[in-house]
């Protein structure tokens, strides 16, 4: 997607508005079709609609739930730079078979896991190592730790 006429804010955007499409879309409202289920809660009698969420298997009012891409979108070892907007299209409009209705608390897991995994490959990529291992890191450690005395003295200064 490397347009030189864009800024990474406005490839952001756009990315946005393609969700925004999909969340939409009758691919979408499909895959969450495939996970009703006939459930009442006694505590909750206004939820009428529920879904099996697939990840934790735990009942959760449709309305709550995500479609998520077994096959991420945006590949873990690729970024949205190095992807065609046509990929991008095609990844999110996908098989019905690559999506999964998961509630909104499992599709925040998997999510965050996939993206340290993306930091993890562009950290490789970068040769900066993986966090917490090297000097990198440990450098970055003490000058945080230096700056946070400095400003610590200049405090007591102050005072």
């Amino acid at each position: 997607m490397r347009n030189p006429r864009m800024t990474k804010k406005e490839m952001g955007l756009a990315k946005g508005a393609l969700m925004r499409v999909f969340s939409r879309s009758d691919l979408r409202k499909e895959a969450i079709a495939t996970s009703i289920i006939a459930y009442s809660d006694p505590k909750r009698p206004r939820v009428t609609k529920w879904s099996m969420c697939r990840s934790c298997l735990n009942p959760t009012p449709t309305y709550l739930m995500d479609v998520d891409h077994v096959e991420p979108k945006i590949p873990v070892d690729k970024s949205l730079e190095e992807m065609t907007w046509d990929q991008l299209v095609d990844n999110t409009w996908c098989d019905i078979t690559n999506l999964q209705p998961i509630c909104r608390p499992c599709h925040k897991i998997k999510s965050a896991v996939e993206n340290k995994e993306r930091r993890r490959v562009k950290n490789v990529k970068q040769g900066k190592g993986t966090k917490g291992t090297g000097k990198t890191n440990r450098k970055r450690v003490t000058t945080r730790s230096n700056a946070s005395r400095a400003i610590q003295s200049t405090r007591k200064k102050q005072y």
